[in-house]
């Protein structure tokens, strides 16, 4: 089957025709588009003012040609200007060439169509055509077609062009196969949820794109510390389990060394209350007031909250008094027990109801120091000398400690309180110094004040390590001290000798 394709460049007295045959792989609706088009070609007149008989003869004897085809590929970066060449031989003044963008024509002899008027110079000698400022739109391929009147073969190149620019059309689909757009939207989701899946979506990035989750402000690693996240390889944001703690803004960031583009949704958690950084013990003393509380989390907010003594619940009064405030970025409950009494040296507890549940944490008010936070710990001649932060409005008076290695039993020692400082009414802090030997060993301290020692089901578990050579580097650091402070005088006494 042979197509063959017409052409005709109309003048308000000639014309001028050219004809043309391709197989029908090689065919194209372009030149359909190229008839319809009507542009005229800028060529001289006074050249094909012939006669209609001369015409006809012209026509006559034109043979059919084809094209000969070939193609290759351009790549620059957005914002530059490239030149396309069209690929040919023997052209000439009677040469007429269209460019072609995908299957609309911008070039039609020496005439530049629609919205291209502004971007392009064609150069009629060799046919080629330069694109000024380029757009991530102008990634497409781009055809030339060359018409020889004197060759019998007709040329056509194939122009693949790809634009280098920063990743474009960003969207989050959910769930991955939801052609959805979440970004901007807040999702709300129960804890507990599972396999929950996000899909950054890039229309075109070149080079590819680099994907990055980013949740509150830190990147999501694979191996992060929260096993529950996930990106995998093709930067699929998975949770597998949703907890409290995945509440917030999640950020996709696609990127690449032209630039990056970014999109958000939030993620909205609903639980049951929770309490966290739970202080379960308060140190009073009597005549005074006390003040006592829980830290908390709940979503949706609670419907109450409340504390109760024994298992009656307290009403605010002379006595009592309750507030609820933010803390740190939890909610807080309150509990001002004021002249407190011997009576109130108990258990309470603060009770927190919502929607989706309640939850009871135990408080103990009493005599004894309140649990030893650890600060620290230093090493020297066998000695540990171990700093704590201790609450008591009494005086301490001693402090011992339990401890253990992996192998052996937990047992007791009396440890000297070598530093004690009172940092702020009811706020000691202590250094506790003891006998060690090398190893690791978990160590739990507890205090005594005038009224009582602090109770052990409170205590915190504390882990340390003395190393086996730790005289020895200590030795070494007290020589090299030393040799740093002759040098530093032997330097002083130069430096003096010069100025006088």
């Amino acid at each position: 089957m042979l197509i063959i394709s017409c052409y005709i460049v109309t003048y308000e007295r000639s014309s001028h025709i050219f004809l043309a045959y391709s197989s029908p792989l090689e065919s194209s609706k372009d030149d359909d588009d190229y008839l319809q088009d009507g542009s005229d070609g800028d060529y001289n007149e006074d050249d094909y003012n012939e006669s209609e008989d001369k015409k006809q003869s012209t026509v006559s004897s034109i043979d059919v040609k084809q094209y000969k085809t070939q193609g290759y590929t351009e790549k620059v970066d957005v914002g530059k200007s490239i030149k396309l060449k069209c690929l040919g031989e023997n052209f000439d003044s009677d040469t007429f060439f269209m460019w072609y963008n995908e299957s609309s024509i911008i070039i039609s002899g020496e005439v530049t169509v629609g919205e291209w008027k502004d971007r392009i110079e064609f150069e009629k000698k060799d046919g080629s055509l330069t694109i000024k400022n380029t757009n991530p739109f102008d990634d497409a391929t781009f055809r030339c077609r060359a018409i020889l009147t004197k060759n019998k073969v007709n040329y056509e190149t194939i122009v693949h062009l790809e634009i280098n620019g920063p990743p474009r059309g960003i969207k989050i689909g959910h769930n991955v196969n939801t052609q959805e757009n979440i970004a901007g939207e807040t999702l709300v989701y129960k804890a507990g949820q599972k396999d929950l899946r996000f899909k950054c979506h890039i229309a075109k990035a070149r080079p590819e794109a680099k994907i990055v989750w980013i949740h509150n402000g830190n990147t999501i690693l694979d191996q992060g510390k929260d096993h529950e996240l996930k990106v995998d390889s093709e930067g699929l944001l998975i949770v597998r389990t949703l907890h409290a703690r995945h509440a917030g803004d999640y950020e996709c960031e696609a990127s690449n060394e032209l630039g990056n583009l970014k999109a958000s949704f939030k993620i909205d958690v609903q639980y049951a209350p929770f309490f966290t950084h739970h202080q379960s013990y308060f140190n009073g003393e009597e005549y005074n007031d006390i003040e006592i509380h829980c830290l908390y989390k709940a979503f949706p907010a609670p419907i109450s909250v409340k504390w109760l003594k024994g298992n009656t619940k307290i009403h605010e009064n002379n006595k009592y008094k309750i507030e609820n405030d933010m803390r740190e970025h939890h909610d807080r409950t309150k509990l001002l027990i004021k002249n407190v009494t011997s009576s109130d040296f108990m258990m309470y507890q603060c009770e927190v109801e919502n929607a989706l549940g309640t939850r009871r944490e135990n408080v103990t008010l009493g005599l004894g120091p309140a649990p030893a936070k650890f600060e620290g710990y230093k090493y020297i001649n066998n000695i540990v000398y171990t700093d704590w932060i201790i609450k008591s409005r009494q005086p301490l008076t001693e402090m011992e400690f339990t401890y253990r290695n992996k192998e052996d039993p937990w047992q007791r020692k009396s440890a000297q309180i070598t530093n004690r400082n009172e940092v702020r009414p009811g706020e000691w802090k202590v250094q506790a110094s003891f006998k060690m030997d090398e190893g690791e060993w978990d160590i739990t301290p507890r205090a005594r004040n005038t009224e009582s020692w602090s109770d052990d089901i409170f205590a915190h578990v504390t882990s340390i390590k003395i190393p086996k050579d730790s005289i020895e580097s200590q030795n070494q650091t007290s020589s090299a001290s030393i040799i740093s402070s002759t040098i530093c005088g032997l330097l002083t006494m130069i430096f003096l000798q010069r100025l006088a």
